[in-house]
C-alpha cells in the first residue's frame, strides 16, 4: 500500500490520479480577515518553487540532479527524527513516510466549532487538523484555508467546512512518491496510516523542504 484516497471516512479503490486533478495555476482567493497562524508549518512561496523545480525534471536526467553543496552559512535546523536518517546510512536505504512523519497528529471532531478548531491550530502552531470519528477513524482534514468561507470565529461546526476527499499515505510510502504527490496535486499535508489503517502521523510540504534545504541527496529518492 502506498497512496490511497479516503472519501468521507471510507477508503476507495479508485487511483489517486483519477480523482485529483494535476496541480495547475492556482487562483488566489481573498480570505476574510484572520489572524495569521505561525509560519513553522507553512511553506514559503520560494521554497515551494524550489521543490517543484527539483521534481519537474525529465526522468532521464534524474540521476544527474544534485542539490547545491553546503555553503559557509549555517544549515537550517532539522527535527531529530529527520536528522537521524541523513548521511551515508540514509543514502543506502530510501526514506519512507514512517521516518519522515511528525507525531502526535492533532485531530478534531466533526461537531467541534470552527472557532474551537482555529484556537487549537493557534495553540499548537499548526495549519492542519485531521478530522476523526468516535473510533479514531479518518474522516477528512481541516486546513487553515478551509476557514475562508465562514471565518475563524464562526460557531459553525467543522462538519460544514472540512475536506472529505483526501489522499493518505501508508508508512512505507517512499519519499520520491511523497514528493511527486506534493508537486503534482494541490496538497499541503498527507496523513499517514499504519497497516491497520490507524492514523499514526502527518507529513507536510515543509517537512520535505527542510530535507531539501539541508542538502539531502536527490538520487537516493528515486
Amino acid at each position: 500500500m502506498a497512496l490511497v484516497v479516503y472519501d468521507q471516512g471510507y477508503r476507495i479503490q479508485t487511483p489517486v490520479h483519477a480523482l485529483f486533478k494535476p496541480r495547475g495555476t492556482e487562483e488566489l482567493t481573498a480570505s476574510r480577515a484572520m489572524p495569521p497562524l505561525p509560519s513553522s508549518d507553512d511553506v514559503a512561496r520560494d521554497e515551494a518553487k524550489q521543490l517543484e523545480q527539483l521534481f519537474r525534471r525529465p526522468p532521464e536526467h534524474a540521476s544527474q540532479q544534485r542539490l547545491p553543496s553546503a555553503s559557509s552559512e549555517p544549515e537550517p535546523t532539522l527535527p531529530d527524527h529527520m536528522r537521524r536518517y541523513l548521511g551515508q546510512e540514509r543514502r543506502k536505504v530510501g526514506l519512507t513516510a514512517k521516518q519522515l512523519m511528525v507525531t502526535p497528529v492533532y485531530t478534531v471532531r466533526e461537531q467541534t466549532s470552527l472557532r474551537a478548531a482555529w484556537s487549537q491550530m493557534l495553540t499548537h502552531a499548526i495549519h492542519h487538523l485531521v478530522v476523526i470519528d468516535d473510533t479514531g477513524g479518518i474522516l477528512g482534514m481541516l486546513s487553515d484555508s478551509d476557514f475562508v468561507e465562514h471565518g475563524p470565529d464562526s460557531p459553525v461546526a467543522v462538519a460544514q467546512a472540512y475536506q472529505r476527499k483526501i489522499i493518505v499515505a501508508s508508512e512505507d510510502t517512499e519519499l520520491s512518491l511523497l514528493a511527486s504527490s506534493f508537486v503534482n496535486y494541490p496538497l499541503r499535508a498527507l496523513p499517514v496510516i499504519d497497516a491497520e489503517e490507524k492514523l499514526v502521523g502527518i507529513i507536510t510540504r515543509s517537512d520535505l523542504l527542510r530535507l531539501l534545504i539541508n542538502n539531502a541527496r536527490v538520487e537516493s529518492w528515486a
